[in-house]
């Protein structure tokens, strides 16, 4: 069956899994609107999927750019998880000629809508080290195309997170919506404090640590991770990213759905004022910023990088003082803070564009 996008006037609001739904953001001027599109489809070649992914990016920074084209590209569990955003007649011929690409089958649509770029950068990717069957990933797909069909979607950050990173705590899974969870991120200005804590946090409470891999559009390679695990009432999602990672389009786009981002900072406060100049960067133009959260050692590196925040005009805060490099003294740090997180909103979203067969 050949799919065309098209966008209707006719706009459906579904029964949400929640009381409390995240509506999508309201759309700018006519002109600042682009057709925001998430596609799910089979890989045929799954030996080398790293060399496939940086083939498509190779083809897609020739092509993009230039007719206003933002994409994100995840390889999970054999699958592709494209996600474009762009003028409707770009997007429209874009999905046209991946829909025709030999190296994957099945195209589906997950996602359609109009509004905001939500990417911010003409190219990112993500590859997934999970080893979990195809299968559980096709059935994930099959759940999202069937809710779709129905007038039921998700925004598409949340898309992503279901198909390439699903909550899959017992306790989680059986809340009204397993997307409603609370995401905090982690940075070091130095070192791997970061990825230190998750692994110090898992061998503690006998948690998985998830891996991925991210790329930009030139090189850029950075590794992310990931521990869930319950905290009171709701599930907590413990995020480490490397400081490279700050800047692809599809981190900053997951990051704004973080409820708070904690920097671990050195005893170098050029390299703790590097750090913040990132975050800022990566959170320009962003319609929602986590609160920044500074743990450090002492009174003055902290001071030293507050000021520097509030200059940036970053939204920071100090956390307890506490030694970045020794994770159990972090957690000290962070836990008080994170009982007064409330769990983020249902992210269901009208399906106000459909899918037309021809």
């Amino acid at each position: 069956m050949h799919h065309s996008l098209r966008f209707t006037t006719r706009e459906t609001r579904p029964m949400l899994d929640n009381s409390s739904p995240q509506e999508p953001p309201d759309a700018p001027a006519e002109s600042a609107a682009v057709l925001r599109v998430v596609c799910a489809s089979e890989a045929h070649n799954v030996e080398t999927p790293y060399a496939t992914l940086e083939h498509i990016r190779d083809a897609a920074l020739r092509h993009n750019p230039q007719v206003g084209i933002h994409a994100a590209l995840a390889f999970q569990s054999g699958w592709f998880v494209h996600w474009v955003e762009g003028p409707e007649r770009a997007v429209d011929a874009l999905c046209a000629r991946v829909r025709d690409d030999d190296r994957h089958y099945g195209q589906r649509i997950v996602h359609l809508s109009r509004g905001p770029r939500l990417l911010m950068t003409p190219w990112s990717m993500m590859l997934s080290t999970n080893l979990e069957s195809p299968l559980l990933m096709r059935e994930r797909v099959l759940h999202l195309t069937q809710q779709h069909e129905r007038g039921r979607q998700y925004a598409p950050s949340s898309v992503m997170r279901r198909l390439t990173a699903p909550m899959q705590l017992p306790e989680a899974l059986d809340l009204p919506d397993p997307e409603c969870y609370t995401r905090v991120g982690l940075c070091s200005a130095g070192g791997s404090e970061a990825f230190d804590l998750l692994r110090w946090l898992a061998n503690e409470r006998e948690l998985f640590v998830d891996y991925r891999r991210f790329a930009g559009e030139s090189g850029l390679d950075a590794g992310g991770a990931f521990v869930d695990q319950m905290y009171g009432a709701y599930a907590l999602r413990l995020i480490a990213v490397a400081r490279a990672d700050l800047l692809h389009g599809l981190r900053r786009a997951l990051m704004q759905d973080w409820a708070m981002f904690a920097l671990l900072l050195c005893n170098d406060p050029e390299r703790n004022a590097s750090l913040l100049d990132r975050v800022e960067e990566a959170f320009e133009g962003a319609m929602s910023v986590p609160e920044i959260v500074l743990v450090g050692f002492d009174g003055d590196l902290v001071g030293q990088a507050l000021r520097h925040g509030a200059a940036l005009r970053l939204n920071a805060r100090p956390a307890a003082y506490a030694d970045p490099g020794r994770a159990p003294t972090v957690w000290r740090a962070l836990s008080p803070l994170l009982k007064n997180i409330e769990a983020p909103p249902a992210s269901g979203w009208p399906t106000v564009a459909s899918a037309a067969a021809r």
